[in-house]
Formats: C-alpha cells, structure tokens, sequence
C-alpha cells in the first residue's frame, strides 16, 4: 500500500474547507451562484499592488483583459515609435479560465493572472470566452481562435505567445492549439495546463475511482456541464474532448495534476499521448493534492511549488527573446512575496 505524502498544514485545511464548499455549491446553487461564488473569490484574493494594470479590452470580437506590471518592468511596456506599437520581443501568455464551460470568468482568473503578471515580465491576457449552456460547442473555441488570430493579426509573434489554461481552460488551451495547427496558422511557443479537462466523456478510471478523494468536483455536476457544452455534438468530438485529437506537431507542454482529482487520466492519458506523437511534453503529478490546487499559490506552499516550475517552464520556452529573467529570480520574487509556509 503506497503512503499518503505528508502535506502542508495549509493544504490539509484547504482540503477540508474545498469539501464543504463543493458539496453544497452542487446540492444548492443555480447556475447564477455557481458563477458568481467564483468571481468574488478570485476579486477578493487578486494580488494587489500598485504597479500592477488591468486593461479592459475587446480583442477579436471577444471580451478580454490585459494584466500586466507596468513600473519596473519594462519588458512590459509596448514601445510606441510614429503611433506603432512595437511588439519584438513582447511576450503575451494567454490565459482561459477554468468552470467547466459553464462558470468561471475574467474576475475568477485573476488570483492567477495577477500573479503571473506580477511575477513574471510577459503581459497576461485573459479570455472572457462564451458559456454554455447559453453557447454550448463550438462558441468557447471560436472565441478562443478569435483572439489568438486577431494578435497574429495585430503583429504579435507566434513564438512570443503561449497559451495556458485550468480544467476546462486547460482542456480550451489544447483544444486550441490543435485547432490553430488544423488551421496552418503558426502555432504558440508552449502550453501550460492545470488539472485540464481533456476527455468529457466522463470515461476514466479515475472519474470513477477518485470520486470519494476529490474534494472540488462531483461527477454528476462534471456530468452535466460536459452536456451543457457538448450541446447536440458528441462529447468525444477532439475539439470538445482534446484527449481524442491528434498531438501532431503541438508545441511543448506542461501538465500539473493533482493525485486525487477525478480528472487525473485526463491529464496522464493527454501527456502520453503527446509522448507517442513526439511531443517535448512533461507531466508531473503531485500527491495528496486536490484540482487546480496550483491557484492556491498564495496560501498554500505545495501550489507555490507548483507555480514556480510552471513560471520556470513559461520562460525556458516562451520568453528567450524577450531577455527573460532567470529562473533563480522568479523563485525569488515567488519566494518574497510568500510567507508562513506551513
């Protein structure tokens, strides 16, 4: 019998207090609060200083944001020369935000945006994508591709712009990426998932086995915002369910995963198959630990972790020509910002 890790303090209670939150969240909440419990999370734990901007902004037809340091980093700093804005060099990470397809939203992002942008010298850009059931498949992807190609569009470089995203956003991002590649459009530098939501046909042995251990989700609410998306298409579609699609050619990739999450196949089965078609994919799985724990980076020492070696990542592949910092001083800043690790 393998040994449970021994975990944070922090993470024990985060756990704990998870449990009791989703369970009522699913036997009491419409929709409505579904979505709004998120988005007063997320605005209350922003990380807040003055240096750091949020930018409204309409990109591709699409409601997005633009969270970045605009004091002290001037990698940030769109260099204006004759009214051009001058993006050699820029980097743009952007970000879909988790909720099952059905919740989730700029506000409920932020406590990672924020903290990216305050971290790490790119410009975070945030995608307020459509949602079901109002606008099942293929809205959130089409808003998705919007965005990217309107940057394209724009000047930005390919190779200036990784794609990162949490469950359902993670799965977006892949999901993403595959289309961007279906399309002969120049793919992004890298792409970051957490926890992501890859197969919404609910047909892993961990979404039956993990249902007792995961404290964030319940697989009949999983169960019915897959149907909420997938709409009248079927959920193993490879632009619904990424885990189906080709991984010909995507860019290098980074999964985290928690080991006691109903969609940890999702993120195992995803990284093999990225390995099979030669893929520079990594997948680290972290014991004892709940989905999407790495946005608990500001409470709880095992996402802070976790977060550094995405950031590590981010810069290995995504700002090399930007004059990046070096990973020793993104642990730094990550470190300093960072106190009582219990």
């Amino acid at each position: 019998m393998t040994e449970k890790p021994e975990l944070s303090l922090r993470a024990k209670l985060a756990k704990r207090v998870l449990r009791l939150i989703s369970r009522r969240r699913s036997q009491e909440f419409d929709i409505d609060e579904r979505r709004s419990w998120p988005d007063l999370a997320g605005f209350l734990r922003q990380k807040r200083h003055p240096d750091l901007e949020i930018v409204p902004v309409t990109i591709g037809g699409v409601e997005c944001e633009w969270v970045y340091r605009q004091q002290g980093n001037p990698l940030t700093r769109p260099r204006v020369h004759e009214g051009v804005v001058d993006k050699t060099g820029q980097s743009v990470l952007i970000y879909f935000h988790g909720g099952g397809y059905v919740t989730g939203s700029l506000l409920s992002t932020r406590v990672l945006t924020t903290s990216l942008a305050f971290e790490m010298p790119l410009r975070m850009l945030s995608v307020n994508y459509r949602l079901a059931p109002e606008h099942p498949f293929p809205a959130a992807l089409l808003d998705a591709l919007a965005v990217y190609n309107a940057l394209l569009a724009d000047g930005w470089n390919a190779a200036n712009i990784g794609l990162i995203g949490d469950s359902a956003g993670g799965g977006l991002a892949l999901s993403t990426a595959m289309a961007i590649r279906d399309t002969h459009k120049p793919l992004p530098a890298c792409i970051a998932l957490i926890s992501p939501w890859t197969d919404l046909t609910g047909d892993s042995s961990s979404f039956q086995e993990k249902a007792e251990e995961d404290v964030m989700l319940i697989p009949e609410e999983i169960n019915e915002y897959a149907q909420f998306y997938a709409g009248e298409n079927c959920p193993d579609n490879p632009y619904i369910s990424p885990l189906f699609g080709s991984y010909e050619s995507l860019p290098p990739m980074l999964v985290h995963v928690g080991g006691e999450e109903l969609l940890l196949d999702d993120a195992t089965r995803a990284v093999d198959k990225a390995i099979a078609a030669g893929v520079d994919a990594t997948l680290k799985v972290w014991p004892g630990l709940f989905h999407v724990f790495s946005l608990a980076n500001e409470l709880v020492p095992e996402a802070r972790e976790s977060m550094t070696e995405i950031m590590a990542f981010l810069e290995a592949h995504l700002l090399r020509e930007a004059g990046s910092q070096k990973t020793d001083e993104i642990k730094e800043n990550v470190n300093k910002s960072s106190t009582n690790t219990l």
